[in-house]
């Protein structure tokens, strides 16, 4: 849902890079196999024939991934920034994310 949520405001990536979880391991293998058995007559429709490469950092080495962790750390800090000790609707956390994301784009 996330990918989907992505690709429906900025358009399909190149690449994905991420760490090396389990969960994410998980889902770049699950894609792979939709994309696998999709009809490419449907995939020409959605313009995303070419697909993405999905990059992921070795094992236990944050330190290979270092551009996306100082990325994370700016949003955290911009978040925090924004909310303090707020608590927010879901309605204005989807505005300080959208705005943080603005932000650092």
């Amino acid at each position: 849902m996330v990918l989907r949520k992505l690709v429906s405001i900025r358009g399909y990536p190149s690449k994905i890079y991420s760490d090396n979880g389990s969960q994410l391991v998980a889902a770049s293998e699950e894609l792979t196999m939709m994309v696998k058995t999709l009809d490419q007559t449907s995939l020409q429709e959605y313009e995303c024939v070419e697909g993405f490469q999905w990059v992921l950092s070795s094992a236990d080495a944050p330190w290979q991934n270092g551009v996306s962790e100082a990325l994370i750390k700016s949003t955290k800090r911009a978040i925090t920034a924004a909310i303090g000790e707020s608590i927010l609707t879901f309605s204005e956390l989807q505005t300080v994310c959208y705005e943080t994301a603005n932000l650092l784009n």
